[in-house]
């Protein structure tokens, strides 16, 4: 970071901002949902004449048009921006916003198409969007709802299908000249989707009178894409002047100034590879290809099978066969159920005796740099305990299924949820310390796990167990780590069609009760923990250190 920027910028915005907002932007910058109640939240700051409290409306206005830009296409918040003085936006994306205000006309019933979603058929939302669109192509709308499907699933089972429908959204908008901020704005989005970063470059480079500072974010993710830090980090440190309240591009800066962006070490000390399956015989067989491919060093890799009764048996043996002796199966004759079975696992002499863990599921595609990303990550992070990873859909890769995890500000105990229904355009590629990540990749040391109770039992037979272990580990000192610059896609999805059955949901439901109750008398005293970690590391701070209480 630019000692300069942070002395006269940084660090005095952030040291002026209320407590209850510093901790919000300390969350996260992106996010349309969590951007609003950003807004929200200063402009009632503003209107209450707090003292001491200037530039507040100001801020609030950025923060709108914000989450307006994360989404141009959602009629709701483009008539929140569509009412901006002139001042706070450009004239001509103050008129498209109110255009597409005016175009946006949700159906009077939307059953169908949330049954649609909940059982993931592509094919037939597909199917309903283009049918919409030809009966009424100027609803902005069905143009919202079918940019989202559509680019989700480029580079996944549907891309073709999904950028297909992606770019006939696009011609439509196109079309329309008083749109075409929003078209140009949306396609170099496109173009950084389908891997054609120079073309992004040229889009929002030429337009960047009308986008304003708003391009500059999605300029330097392109840059890095194209492998041009230089240029990357400068357009960060130019709109971080700008807008100071950017954390994650704040993130990203130090992350590329440092080196951590690209930094993959293989652990030089013993490294257990640890997985557990239960009748999920397809889905483990495509994990330990996978594996195998990897980089591993001379980890060594144990696989539990928690009683499986479909072919799991025959897939493990034929890994175990092919891995030699670094990989070990263990059979047990039922389904003991998630925590247990990583107990299990962590209590075997041999793990035991491994300085870094990683569990895997069973159900996730790993890039061969997997165990050096998250690595590097607890190298440069010493205190960090676990190191998880930015999590994608399997099957609509452009979706962000999970990032790190704070607490949700405005709710009694909930996990705060910026990267729901996000599409993945570098926003979340950083490194942090956070409350919890996922765990479906994730990298211990043998000294946090030793630090903390096992998992623990009572989230049999999943759901939250992780989440339970890491919020342990964040009470111990030991905080959990984001490892954003590594992803790693997730089969199982997220969201509503998450549980497959009403016994599944209640289990879900009621492993959330338990961790609320366990915790709730915490979740004070670990937020203030994971935000002052994540403050610490690029060297900010407020007035009032209770902005952290």
């Amino acid at each position: 970071m630019d000692d300069a920027i942070h002395r006269e910028m940084m660090a005095p915005f952030w040291r002026s901002l209320p407590p209850a907002l510093a901790r919000r932007l300390l969350i996260n910058a992106t996010g349309q949902a969590h951007l609003l109640a950003c807004a929200s939240l200063a402009m009632q700051m503003a209107e209450a004449n707090q003292p001491n409290l200037t530039g507040l409306t100001g801020l609030a206005a950025e923060l709108l048009v914000a989450a307006w830009m994360a989404d141009p296409l959602h009629g709701p918040t483009a008539r929140h921006v569509a009412a901006l003085p002139p001042v706070f936006i450009h004239p001509e994306l103050a008129k498209a916003a109110k255009i597409i205000a005016a175009t946006f006309r949700p159906p009077d019933r939307t059953a169908r198409l949330e049954a649609l979603e909940a059982a993931g058929d592509w094919d037939a939302m597909r199917i309903m969007v283009e049918r919409e669109l030809s009966l009424a192509p100027g609803n902005c709308f069905w143009r919202w709802h079918g940019w989202h499907h559509g680019l989700a699933r480029i580079g996944g089972v549907d891309g073709d299908t999904g950028q297909a429908l992606a770019w006939e959204i696009l011609e439509g908008l196109k079309a329309f000249p008083p749109l075409a901020p929003v078209g140009k704005w949306l396609e170099a989005q496109f173009e950084l989707c389908t891997g054609r970063t120079s073309a992004a470059v040229g889009l929002l480079e030429r337009h960047a009178d009308v986008l304003g500072p708003w391009h500059l974010e999605r300029l330097a993710r392109a840059r890095v894409a194209e492998g041009n830090q230089t240029a990357a980090i400068q357009a960060l440190l130019t709109l971080l002047r700008q807008q100071p309240w950017r954390i994650n591009a704040l993130l990203t800066v130090r992350d590329l100034q440092h080196g951590l962006a690209g930094a993959v070490s293989i652990p030089q000390s013993s490294t257990a590879i640890c997985l557990y399956s239960f009748n999920k015989a397809e889905e483990l067989q495509a994990t330990l290809a996978s594996l195998a491919a990897s980089e591993r060093g001379g980890a060594i890799i144990r696989i539990l099978d928690n009683g499986s009764t479909d072919a799991t048996p025959e897939v493990c043996a034929a890994w175990q066969a092919r891995l030699g002796e670094a990989c070990t199966v263990i059979r047990l004759p039922v389904n003991v159920g998630a925590a247990p079975a990583r107990n299990w696992l962590l209590a075997l002499p041999e793990v035991q005796a491994c300085e870094f863990v990683a569990f895997l599921d069973d159900d996730v595609e790993l890039p061969a740099e997997w165990l050096g990303r998250l690595h590097a990550g607890l190298a440069a992070f010493p205190t960090a305990g676990v190191a998880g990873a930015r999590v994608l859909e399997d099957a609509s890769p452009g979706l962000v299924q999970q990032v790190e995890q704070f607490f949700q500000e405005d709710a009694a105990f909930a996990m705060a949820d910026v990267h729901r229904h996000a599409l993945d355009l570098g926003q979340f590629t950083y490194c942090r310390p956070c409350l919890s990540v996922t765990g479906c990749c994730h990298l211990f040391r043998r000294a946090a796990l030793a630090a903390v109770p096992a998992f623990d039992i009572r989230y049999s037979p999943t759901q939250y167990d992780d989440v339970d272990h890491d919020f342990a580990l964040t009470k111990a000192g030991f905080p959990a780590l984001y490892q954003g610059h590594l992803a790693i896609r997730h089969k199982k999805r997220s969201g509503r069609g998450l549980l497959a059955s009403a016994a599944e949901s209640a289990n879900a439901a009621a492993n959330f009760h338990k961790l609320a109750g366990k915790w709730s008398g915490n979740k004070a005293a670990l937020q203030q923990q994971a935000l002052a970690w994540s403050a610490a590391l690029v060297g900010l701070a407020v007035a009032d250190q209770s902005a952290f209480s």
